[in-house]
């Protein structure tokens, strides 16, 4: 048994672990003691914590010498999740909470076969959904000239699967939890195989996996759970190269893995393409026999002769671009791109060859303002500078207002800053915004006119009633009395019959209070407390805790204005104002109000 470790661990470093957002939703889970059945093996905490599935998230943080060394939770999210910072903080504030025990390796290890077995039924009695991870026969190791039977490994995926779908089609809110259990069994029993150095057998396991997954893929992605099968998905594509790998280049395996890593690939981009095929697209254009690409050639072929979107096509067509580039197969590759490919990829191609031309007339024909920059950035690279130049002539002719800030870009990328500036001033004025100002002045900047152009647009936008947009540039220049200035004008004009109005409204009001603090706090107070009780108003837990970490900020400027008489008297009677509202004063409480 490894040495008992106590590392000391603060709020602070589990909050440089993990995002705000996630911080402050596992403190709340913390306060509610959403954590449950905490334990505590040798140097591993093992916990559930209730959240958002009908059943708890399995917890576990393993601590090293420096701190938390590991962790793991069968949430969605996976990471450091809000519910890894729920159980953190319970080791920080609560370590009696912990049940010690004897790691489980140790305490299984002294039982007797009869014993298992019985435990084992009485799990799987409790908990029917373990009957999965009992394989279907027997699962000696295969004589030499043999592979493993996956096929008990395909019937797990598919219980589990069928588990999840079960659940969801009578509307329950839940996650792929037995599903991420299988998986990690599965796994486990392929890693047998491959630190013995049984590549294939090891291999023929991932690939059973990743057929079973992607059948079910679509299946899962409509009931909104393809998340965990895409995390499975993808580590077991990635075992699965490193097989592949190991693999003599006769052995017919090859053939079959080569086929399971262009379906996984099919099935991500039918799906939308949110997973990370990189790895598998890689293997099949740097590693494949001709032998073995030309039966994956001809099934992009077969697609690309298929209607379907740009982003599609363009992705597949990359990949046997790629592969013709290898072999030097140059003369074929222009035919293939001027048959198959979307209007980026002749252009390209063109510029490529040196017919700039030809290219520019399919851009001028084909290609929306929106993707011109990488046509211009492609002239700029081969020298075609004059080219560019009359390409933004030509789309400048025909632009709107709302078209100005991308010709602003392009105008910036081929090296005329002043008639960048030009255009984005034009299009500040007509849809004024913080960014857009920062635009124009990172221009203006470059040829020494910002002191100018800031005066005239600073005139332009308040003559227009923009006060938002004025109250936003004082914050971000920390002119605290010009931003108090804006936000009383623009609040003056702000219309209560646009509701969503207000959040931003809010937002920007927050802003002012945290410039002001300083030179104006009493206007700093005034700000917080509107907000306070704006949010208070919206009558729930959420809204009452952000209302109580604003009012910590006011009772920190009557502190530092040494009026802490005033800030009582105004805590009292908001709690007495709010009597009736338990979760309110719960809130207020947490942060010691």
């Amino acid at each position: 048994m490894p040495e008992r470790i106590d590392p000391a661990i603060t709020e602070q470093d589990v909050a440089r672990m993990t995002d705000s957002g996630s911080f402050q939703r596992g403190k709340r889970y913390f306060r509610s003691q959403a954590i449950i059945n905490p334990v505590r093996e040798g140097n591993r905490l093992i916990a559930e914590c209730i959240g958002s599935d009908i059943e708890p998230y399995r917890v576990r943080i393993t601590l090293g010498e420096k701190g938390i060394a590991d962790f793991d939770c069968s949430c969605p999210r996976g990471g450091f999740c809000k519910h890894v910072v729920a159980l953190a903080l319970t080791y920080i504030h609560q370590p009696e909470r912990f049940a010690e025990q004897e790691p489980l390796e140790e305490r299984l290890a002294r039982l007797s076969h009869e014993q298992l077995a019985s435990l084992v039924k009485i799990m799987v009695e409790r908990y029917p959904s373990l009957r999965a991870l009992i394989p279907a026969g027997s699962q000696t190791s295969p004589a030499p000239s043999e592979h493993v039977d996956t096929e008990p490994f395909r019937q797990q995926i598919r219980a589990a699967v069928n588990q999840y779908v079960g659940y969801a089609e009578r509307g329950y809110q839940v996650r792929g939890s037995a599903l991420q259990t299988v998986c990690h069994a599965i796994h486990s029993q392929a890693q047998r195989y491959a630190e013995k150095g049984d590549w294939a057998n090891a291999g023929v396991i991932y690939q059973a996996v990743i057929e079973e997954l992607c059948k079910a893929y679509r299946k899962l992605w409509e009931y909104g759970e393809s998340g965990e099968a895409g995390s499975n998905l993808v580590d077991a594509v990635t075992h699965l190269i490193t097989c592949f790998e190991y693999l003599p280049d006769d052995d017919p395996l090859r053939q079959q893995w080569v086929q399971t890593l262009w379906s996984f690939i099919v099935t991500d981009m039918d799906s939308g393409g949110y997973a990370d095929t990189y790895d598998a697209e890689t293997v099949l254009i740097e590693s494949t026999t001709a032998e073995e690409w030309q039966n994956i050639e001809k099934q992009i072929l077969a697609r690309l002769a298929e209607k379907g979107n740009d982003w599609y096509r363009d992705h597949l067509l990359d990949m046997v671009i790629e592969r013709y580039a290898k072999e030097g197969r140059e003369e074929e590759l222009t035919g293939l791109i001027m048959d198959y490919g979307s209007p980026l990829q002749r252009i390209h191609h063109l510029i490529r060859m040196g017919r700039v031309q030809e290219a520019i007339d399919i851009v001028i024909r084909e290609v929306q303002l929106n993707r011109v920059h990488e046509v211009v950035a492609h002239l700029l690279e081969v020298g075609a500078h004059q080219e560019a130049v009359h390409l933004m002539e030509h789309f400048a002719s025909q632009a709107s207002e709302r078209d100005a800030h991308t010709l602003s870009e392009l105008y910036e990328q081929v090296g005329l800053i002043d008639r960048a500036a030009e255009i984005q001033k034009r299009y500040l004025l007509a849809f004024p915004s913080l960014s857009g100002y920062r635009h124009l002045r990172r221009l203006c900047e470059q040829i020494e006119t910002w002191q100018k152009e800031r005066e005239s647009v600073l005139h332009d936008l308040e003559a227009q009633g923009d006060f938002a947009t004025l109250t936003a540039i004082a914050v971000e220049e920390g002119d605290a009395r010009r931003a108090l200035e804006m936000l009383e004008l623009e609040e003056a004009q702000k219309d209560p019959e646009r509701p969503y109005y207000y959040a931003s409204y809010e937002n920007l009001r927050l802003r002012v209070a945290e410039v002001a603090e300083q030179e104006f706090p009493e206007e700093a107070i005034r700000l917080y407390t509107q907000l306070a009780e704006t949010l208070i108003g919206y009558r729930n837990r959420t809204n009452y805790a952000a209302a109580a970490e604003l009012l910590t900020r006011v009772r920190a400027l009557y502190s530092h204005l040494k009026r802490e008489e005033e800030w009582q008297r105004y805590i009292a009677g908001l709690r007495e104002q709010h009597s009736r509202l338990p979760a309110l004063q719960d809130e207020l409480n947490k942060e010691g109000l």
